[in-house]
């Protein structure tokens, strides 16, 4: 089973974001290992089967969560040396 692709459409992004945005606060007040799916998707009031639309688990969403985080990171360095 390949990766869900990643959105095109406004709407789908938005989407995603939210699911992405749940999961991160969720994270935070219960840690990686206590946070299930459905909480994720309850938090950004969608449906279960639209959160496994955009990641096939919460690992995916931890490991794209860091990802965005890491890529911030390498942002915020580039704008600090270029100022």
């Amino acid at each position: 089973m390949s990766a869900p692709a990643k959105p095109q459409q406004q709407r789908a992004i938005d989407t995603r974001n939210a699911i992405l945005s749940a999961g991160e606060a969720l994270i935070e007040e219960y840690g990686a290992f206590r946070v299930r799916a459905q909480q994720v998707a309850d938090a950004a009031y969608v449906s279960i089967g639209t959160f496994y639309r955009y990641f096939p688990d919460v690992s995916a969403l931890i490991a794209e969560l860091g990802w965005v985080a890491v890529k911030a990171e390498h942002l915020a360095r580039l704008e600090r040396g270029a100022a």
